[in-house]
């Protein structure tokens, strides 16, 4: 599951760190890459889309990162993680939540890329 986010640019190695360790927290491996100039993040956990488990942790580690991304002063509107993708109109501490057949099919596209 591929999620981005935008931090002000001193926030960048904050945010980087915190998302290897929202990853560990949750159980999924995960990297940040992404446009350093414009310090947008694109934050994978990986998984595998047919395991329920680890899809809900993934939900939550988004969760957490889009929560993280808020308290730095940043956005969880970076570029979309993949095509068709569409927010659920519940929200966490005003960030957009994907809901879960969302979740799967990010997850499948993430696991194909």
């Amino acid at each position: 599951m591929s999620e981005d986010i935008a931090v002000p640019f001193e926030a960048l190695e904050e945010a980087i760190v915190e998302t290897l360790a929202i990853g560990e927290r949750h159980g999924l491996e995960t990297c940040s890459w992404g446009h350093a100039g414009d310090a947008n993040l694109h934050s994978p956990f990986l998984l595998d889309p047919g395991d329920e488990e680890q899809v809900s942790r993934a939900e939550a580690a988004a969760q957490d990162l889009f929560s993280r991304a808020l308290r730095l002063g940043g956005t969880v509107s970076g570029e979309p993680a993949w095509a068709g993708s569409s927010a659920a109109s519940s929200t966490v501490s005003g960030a957009p939540r994907r809901s879960r057949s969302t979740a799967r099919s990010s997850a499948r596209a993430t696991r194909r890329a």
